[in-house]
């Protein structure tokens, strides 16, 4: 429940980011790094416990695909918190969305088949779309 608050937090600062409507901050800024540094080291908490389990166990997480999503969107949040694109900040919130669709995974089975469904339909249609 932790993770899915700090994950809207973010989410509401890049979007307010990408809008620019407002002259305030929704988030400050402060919020946003301490948020992205506690995932940062609970990415490295985890990696390594999971290191501790075996070698096996840990190439099974590196090679997941939520892992993987998950891992990338914690790099572009650092990143995007040292400068101020709005292209890159909705790179950003994409990412931070597919972190949400993985936490409505865990949380719901109908919800789970529906995302399995649509990325695997995302899969299928990638030759026609790129």
């Amino acid at each position: 429940l932790v993770d899915f608050v700090l994950h809207i937090t973010l989410m509401l600062s890049f979007r307010a980011k990408i809008m620019d409507t407002q002259e305030t901050e929704v988030v400050p800024a402060v919020v946003v790094q301490a948020t992205t540094i506690f995932f940062l080291v609970r990415k490295g908490i985890e990696s390594f416990a999971l290191l501790k389990f075996g070698r096996e166990v840990f190439q099974s997480y590196l090679k997941d695909v939520w892992n993987i999503f998950d891992t990338l969107a914690i790099v572009l949040t650092v990143m995007a918190n040292s400068f101020n694109n709005p292209n890159f900040n909705a790179l950003v919130l994409i990412m931070l969305w597919l972190k949400v669709l993985s936490f409505l995974k865990a949380i719901n089975l109908q919800m789970a088949t529906f995302i399995l469904a649509l990325i695997q339909i995302l899969i299928d249609i990638r030759f026609f779309a790129f």
